[in-house]
């Protein structure tokens, strides 16, 4: 019973990681926010909060709210620990807002995560996190 119980509340996060980057694409900042606040209430798991901030950071950025952005990351980062589709974003605003010192640690820390979480993560979540890793050190002339 337990796995197909998390296979459910996996697809439902899928589900709902997918209507808000649909909102945030098409530019619907405050449904997205409204829609965030709304699966916050009901967030129970460190998945479910990790992927709440993912998503209130990518509006953050998207509205280039850099500043509350890397608040919402950083607080998240440290109250459930590192992962790596957060330290990319992390990386991501860092590089945006100018700010190449943070980038350049944070970057370091994602790449450092992505080699020894190989196994754990989901192929999207390699292929997302491994192709903006890998846009971010070919801007660098690392790659």
């Amino acid at each position: 019973m337990l796995p197909v119980k998390r296979e459910v509340v996996t697809m439902s996060l899928n589900q709902a990681e997918a209507e808000v980057n649909l909102l945030i694409n098409r530019g619907l900042f405050k449904d997205a926010t409204l829609k965030i606040n709304s699966l916050e209430k009901k967030s129970s798991s460190t998945n479910e909060r990790r992927l709440n901030a993912y998503l209130r950071s990518q509006v953050l950025l998207r509205t280039e709210n850099y500043d509350e952005a890397i608040q919402v990351l950083l607080e998240t980062l440290h109250r459930y620990g590192t992962h790596i589709t957060l330290l990319t974003n992390l990386s991501t605003v860092y590089y945006l807002s100018g700010r190449f010192i943070e980038f350049k640690a944070v970057l370091n820390q994602a790449r450092e995560a992505l080699e020894s979480n190989q196994s754990s993560l989901s192929a999207d979540r390699k292929i997302t996190s491994g192709t903006v890793l890998a846009q971010l050190l070919e801007e660098q002339g690392e790659v």
